[in-house]
Formats: C-alpha cells, sequence, structure tokens
C-alpha cells in the first residue's frame, strides 16, 4: 500500500493517532489499544535483523514511519537489508508493531 494509507492503516487498530512514541507501556495486555505503530526506519533495521526470530516477513520492501521530506519515507529491503528512500506513493508492504 502506499505511505499515507500505511499509515492511517495502523491508525485504525488505536483510538489515538498513530506516533512512532514508544510510550506504551509494556505491562499491557496484547488487546490494549493505542499500542500498534508503523515501526521507525530503526525498528525495522531490527526487525530485519532478527526477521528469522520473529518470522512472516516476505522478501520486498516494508514502509517505515520515518518521513523524508513531504514526499518521501523511509522503507526496508527485506531481500537485501538495505534501506532506501522513497516516494510516498508507491506501493510496499507494512508490518505494525507494538512497544517491547
Amino acid at each position: 500500500m502506499v505511505w499515507t494509507v500505511a499509515i492511517s492503516t495502523a491508525a485504525a487498530y488505536n483510538t489515538t493517532t498513530i506516533t512512532t512514541d514508544l510510550s506504551c507501556p509494556t505491562s499491557l495486555a496484547p488487546s490494549t489499544p493505542n499500542c500498534w505503530h508503523l515501526p521507525s526506519k530503526t525498528e525495522l533495521q531490527y526487525l530485519y535483523e532478527q526477521k528469522n526470530v520473529v518470522g512472516g516477513f516476505a522478501s520486498a520492501g516494508y514502509w517505515s514511519s520515518t518521513e523524508y521530506g513531504s514526499s518521501n519515507a523511509w522503507g526496508q529491503n527485506f531481500s537485501f537489508g538495505d534501506q532506501n528512500i522513497g516516494n510516498k506513493y508507491r506501493a510496499l508492504r507494512v508490518r505494525a508493531v507494538r512497544a517491547f
């Protein structure tokens, strides 16, 4: 999906606007709202490094929540591990995460 849809899709799982702030208490049950977000580029890099442990990733590009100006955002390539800047209208995969 395009970046703006990715942000709003992740936000749909919460009752407040999505942010990359990791203020959700880790003691909350998994069903607690307001904890899901599109990962930052740093979080996404960590997920790439742990992709075999976490599982469920395709060998494709994934959006991060980290913007690079008004028209671009950072993405993570799960085939080769590199991070790239892409136009927000480009379709990439998404993976919402919880604070941990």
